[in-house]
């Protein structure tokens, strides 16, 4: 599940839209011993653990940049 340090729910609201970069697939890959492909199934599969992790808090809206 995904946490973090910097999110504070008794701050802030949760961001309604989240816009996910994902970067260092190819460098977690090499250093892991996988292939690419592997490496990009993980990445989706912890993307939509963050997307259902953004729903239960209330975002709206995602947008995913590969």
């Amino acid at each position: 599940m995904y946490t973090s340090d910097n999110f504070h729910p008794n701050l802030i609201a949760f961001p309604e839209h989240i816009a996910l970069i994902p970067d260092g697939g190819r460098r977690w890959a090499q250093k892991k011993g996988c292939t690419y492909s592997e490496a990009y199934l993980y990445s989706m599969e912890l993307i939509l653990q963050f997307i259902d992790y953004a729903l239960e808090n209330g975002s709206k809206y995602y947008s995913v940049y590969f």
